[in-house]
């Protein structure tokens, strides 16, 4: 039970590391800024990253327990669904707050933020299962670095729109791929518009994604070893995609090895 519940948590929080808090130490790492205002920035979309993941399993409670998920915290049993909404409510007010402090431009992204976790949320809108609207949702990464310029008290650069693009892309990327192993989920863009034309987008964002690291790994080579890394690892997804062979277990180690991807190009900035 105990490992369970560890493994519970670990999936709660592998977004948040993954992608909030990592994409904002390798841009702090790029220009140089890696400064306590900048950890905050991090740390506090981390809690409205997570804010967002128990957020929706408060909505998704009945839908998981039709589908007897039992990787929740709420199916489980360990918390109650009232719980979980409240639990969720206290990390969105910690994340708020330490925004709120920095400046009003990460303020006024986290509540950009938190809007689209609860329109994703929400049954009587579900934004979920359009290219549009995880377009929209991804968007929260295009402006990210430029809310963290703005945090760090630099100007706009060619290298902040070249990270909002990478963060844009890798997004994006992600949210097609989580669809590709949910055939419970009604609203899964592979089942409401066909295999082709949702592989062909996470594809190219794929693609797209890969362009942008690459763009990164000019200013230390040895950053390119991280890239054929991340290069394989798209596309042995992608072909698994396109062919129909994926499965959630493949998805979940994937989906992984891409949230620790930020970190390995840490490390080769150091190298």
């Amino acid at each position: 039970m105990h490992r369970k519940i560890l493994y519970i948590i670990y999936k709660r929080l592998r977004p948040a590391f993954g992608l909030a808090f990592g994409f904002t130490l390798i841009y702090g790492l790029y220009i140089n800024k890696i400064t306590p205002p900048l950890l905050l920035a991090g740390l506090a979309f981390i809690f409205i990253e997570t804010f967002g993941g128990l957020y929706n399993d408060y909505w998704d409670y009945e839908e998981d327990l039709r589908n007897r998920r039992k990787d929740k915290l709420t199916t489980m049993g360990i918390l109650s669904r009232v719980q979980v909404r409240n639990l969720s409510f206290l990390f969105l007010g910690i994340g708020l707050s330490i925004v709120l402090i920095l400046n009003a431009a990460l303020f006024v992204l986290g509540l950009y933020w938190v809007t689209i976790f609860v329109l994703y949320c929400i049954p009587q809108v579900r934004l979920k299962g359009h290219i549009r609207s995880y377009l929209l949702a991804s968007s929260i990464f295009f402006f990210f670095p430029f809310a963290l310029d703005v945090t760090l008290g630099v100007g706009f650069s060619f290298t902040t729109l070249i990270f909002g693009l990478l963060f844009f892309s890798q997004f994006m990327y992600i949210l097609c791929q989580k669809d590709s192993t949910d055939p419970e989920d009604e609203k899964n863009i592979f089942l409401r518009h066909g295999w082709i034309k949702p592989s062909i987008i996470m594809a190219f964002f794929a693609s797209s994604a890969l362009f942008f690291l690459l763009m990164v790994c000019l200013i230390n080579p040895v950053l390119i070893i991280v890239w054929i890394f991340n290069l394989s690892l798209k596309m042995l997804n992608v072909k698994k995609i396109i062919t129909r062979s994926i499965t959630r277990r493949a998805r979940y180690r994937l989906m992984l090895l891409e949230f620790l991807t930020p970190y390995l190009y840490i490390g080769g900035f150091f190298l």
